[in-house]
């Protein structure tokens, strides 16, 4: 007796405290991440219009050459994703800016960054972790990405810290924090927007 009477307040205990399960993005289409772009001790500045496809309620994307990886609403921080699949390659091909001017940096395919003075290495860190794969990562939603040049651990620490944390916003998964920013729905037309 003893005993099922402990199971019964252990459960009702168990039952009042509640299973804090994260809340779930409710497009696993429309996916976004964090990142950040530091290169010679700089980040770069995502921000800029020439990065930008233009605002979240647009149906067009003017700055991107890709309906399905883009910056909108001049958030430089927040990768989104329209489509399953598409690599961090795909997302920086993808902006004009970074393909076609000469005093600004490329991304080449096997990941290295090309600039004024030359071409080097860069890393990429996915939640604080260096992930060999590089720009072939295709990002999960509300992932912390960190594209980086620097092998100093200091250094790197605190650009890993630096990443926002903004994407959970977008992705509805910090519904805590308020609602989202509006957003038009640009998605593979497969799979329609949710």
């Amino acid at each position: 007796m003893k005993a099922l009477k402990f199971l019964i307040i252990s459960t009702l205990l168990f039952a009042a405290c509640g299973t804090s399960e994260p809340a779930q993005n409710p497009d696993p289409n429309h996916t976004h991440a964090d990142f950040a772009v530091w290169i010679e001790g700089k980040q770069i500045d995502f921000a800029r219009d020439e990065y930008m496809s233009g605002s979240s309620k647009d149906t067009e994307h003017k700055g991107a050459l890709s309906l399905h990886l883009h910056l909108h609403d001049t958030n430089g921080h927040v990768i989104h994703r329209h489509k399953p699949g598409l690599t961090l390659t795909e997302f920086f091909n993808s902006m004009p800016a970074l393909r076609y001017q000469g005093n600004d940096f490329k991304f080449l395919d096997c990941f290295t960054c090309q600039h004024a003075a030359g071409t080097y290495p860069v890393n990429l860190y996915v939640n604080g972790v260096e992930k060999p794969e590089g720009s072939a990562y295709v990002f999960q939603d509300d992932d912390k990405l960190l594209v980086t040049d620097t092998t100093d651990p200091v250094e790197l620490r605190k650009q890993i810290r630096m990443v926002t944390d903004e994407a959970c916003l977008y992705s509805r998964t910090c519904p805590e924090r308020g609602d989202p920013p509006a957003e038009s729905c640009v998605a593979d037309p497969t799979i329609p927007c949710q």
